[in-house]
């Protein structure tokens, strides 16, 4: 009976280590802004983009590559580029780098391209080029997607100690015969 405990408080523990970790953590975001200049002066634009969090949880630093995003402008949808990044400097985020210059009709798809700020978000732009070479201009601003909180270690390890117990509980007590006189 001792050999089935073990096994059991094995395989909860296996289980509750295992399960710590299953993902990786990625930072999400949404994005969205007006062009305030160009052809299309009020067209609006948003987005969404991903990348991975800092592994060491110490603030981002550098330009981190992005591991989805799209954008939808002027009737268009424009999706990762593999040098698309997220740009930061000491944890603070500058902006997104991307481009997309692959079509060949730019009256119909125009160029896009976004440009982190040198020292914060508010100096990051949205670029696109048009019909005729015609270029305009916009900001955005980003918004964080809250993720859904994930069980914690002590919430798991709760668990396979719960699910152990259980098993214990379980075993067969043993039958006590009373003599008959």
């Amino acid at each position: 009976m001792t050999h089935l405990i073990r096994r059991t408080l094995g395989v909860a523990l296996g289980l509750t280590l295992s399960l710590c970790s299953l993902h990786a953590s990625a930072a999400s975001f949404t994005f969205s802004g007006v062009t305030d200049s160009g052809p299309l002066a009020g067209a609006t634009f948003s987005g969404q983009f991903s990348h991975a969090d800092s592994p060491d949880g110490l603030p981002l630093d550098g330009d981190l590559p992005l591991s989805s995003f799209s954008l939808s402008f002027n009737g268009q949808t424009y999706t990762l580029a593999p040098d698309s990044l997220a740009a930061y400097a000491q944890g603070q985020f500058l902006g997104l780098v991307h481009a997309d210059t692959t079509s060949t009709d730019t009256a119909l798809r125009p160029h896009v391209a976004l440009v982190p700020g040198f020292t914060d978000l508010s100096e990051a732009h949205f670029f696109y080029t048009g019909a005729q070479g015609d270029t305009g201009f916009g900001s955005y601003t980003v918004t964080a997607i809250t993720p859904v909180p994930e069980p914690t270690l002590p919430v798991l390890a709760l668990c396979g100690v719960g699910v152990a117990a259980l098993a214990a509980r379980r075993r067969a007590a043993p039958v006590l015969m009373t003599p008959t006189v």
